[in-house]
């Protein structure tokens, strides 16, 4: 019996005869390996964090370097900026195109109120010039005969005509109407009438 026991005295556990055979050992001899390179000035901790966070197992092991984490939140927070302003600009973008839309229009509108305020321009000069010429002739019709002035209106262009019949004084509209061939007479007459209505 006691060579049995002897016997399970001298064979040892074949794990333990690993574990202090090679494990003590190896764990010994990197520890020691860590200790010389660190003491000489490399940085093995530095290094080993490098190189081990590219080792997917590993990387979850080593623990997160807090000025790595404050990069990731301040990275995040610089993307969500970023994002924010990038919307920013597009909503200005897109105001910028609207306001541009609209000065298009308003210039477009400036350029037909320009046009027509000319054209209005044009209209009241051509009348005043008419107005003026109109007042110019009808002095010319006070100082003449009659019979002579009856006889030039006949002739003139009707709208003329009436126009100058109009701008006279009634006296001398009623002798020059009464100089002229009673159907024009009354036809100057009838537009005089319906003008002043």
């Amino acid at each position: 019996m006691r060579n049995q026991y002897n016997e399970k005295e001298n064979k040892m556990n074949p794990f333990l005869w690993f574990f202090f055979a090679i494990i003590v050992p190896l764990i010994v001899a990197i520890t020691l390996a860590f200790i010389i390179i660190t003491v000489t000035g490399f940085d093995a901790w530095g290094w080993i964090k490098s190189t081990g966070k590219n080792i997917p197992v590993i990387s979850s092991l080593l623990p997160a370097d807090e000025s790595e984490k404050q990069e990731a939140i301040e990275k995040e927070r610089a993307e969500l900026a970023l994002k924010e302003k990038e919307r920013e600009i597009e909503d200005l973008l897109a105001d910028n195109d609207e306001l541009k839309a609209q000065i298009k229009q308003m210039e477009q509108k400036q350029a037909k109120l320009e046009k027509s305020l000319k054209t209005t321009r044009n209209t009241e000069k051509m009348k005043e010039t008419e107005d003026n010429q109109v007042e110019q002739f009808v002095g010319s019709f006070k100082d003449m005969d009659a019979k002579q002035a009856a006889q030039i209106i006949e002739n003139m262009n009707e709208a003329s005509a009436r126009a100058l019949l109009k701008e006279m004084p009634n006296k001398v509209r009623g002798k020059i109407l009464e100089a002229m061939d009673p159907k024009k007479a009354a036809e100057f007459t009838q537009h005089l009438i319906q003008s002043d209505e």
